[in-house]
């Protein structure tokens, strides 16, 4: 086990230093933020479902983006730099490799899915609290927005997530190419969201 963490802890520092995470985050989080202003294009729904659902767009898209590109190149920039030859030199089986490797994307995209999360509830609760002040009588039941839900949600996304991510590591160790396991992950997203759910 302590191999593992230790292969999963460089993984999760590995991929927080790649330009990929912080710029998806950055990218995500001020979509998120925007979403109080981009009010003229929610079709006619309520201004908090609109911008709780522009939040959740914004987090399923960008973090399954996330997972799948960064799973596939943790995975191979071991390969491609030969530092994958040198762990294995070591007496580290092949399951604890690819197991630390997962869990640290798990970190990764746990990471993410907090953040953006603590973001959409941040600013449903701002703009509800804007709304409660500007028209009290449509707020006299109090709160409007289930942020148990909210959380919830989050959570889902989040295991959606890290399903996605193993299934792109299971591809990458077959896999000669990166590219390959990138594009084999999004169409696993494809198929997933075309399936029909009665």
């Amino acid at each position: 086990m302590f191999r593992i963490a230790l292969i999963a802890l460089n993984s999760a520092r590995e991929a927080i230093r790649q330009r990929l995470f912080h710029f998806v985050a950055l990218l995500a989080a001020l979509l998120v933020v925007s979403s109080q202003w981009l009010g003229d294009l929610n079709f006619g729904s309520s201004e908090l479902k609109f911008i709780a659902d522009f939040g959740f767009g914004a987090l399923a898209l960008f973090g399954s983006a996330l997972s799948i590109v960064a799973t596939a190149q943790l995975f191979f920039s071991e390969i491609e730099h030969r530092t994958a030859l040198t762990l294995m030199a070591r007496p580290i089986w092949r399951i604890e490799f690819i197991t630390g490797k997962f869990l640290g994307v798990l970190a990764v995209i746990g990471s993410f899915s907090v953040i953006l999360t603590g973001v959409l509830v941040s600013v449903l609760w701002c703009r509800e609290s804007m709304l409660m002040s500007q028209v009290p009588e449509v707020f006299a039941h109090g709160r409007a927005v289930d942020y148990s839900a909210v959380i919830g949600a989050g959570f889902a996304q989040a295991l959606k997530f890290c399903l996605l991510s193993a299934l792109t590591l299971l591809i990458a160790t077959y896999a000669r190419s990166q590219l390959f396991a990138t594009a084999s992950g999004f169409m696993i997203l494809a198929i997933c969201h075309l399936q029909f759910l009665s």
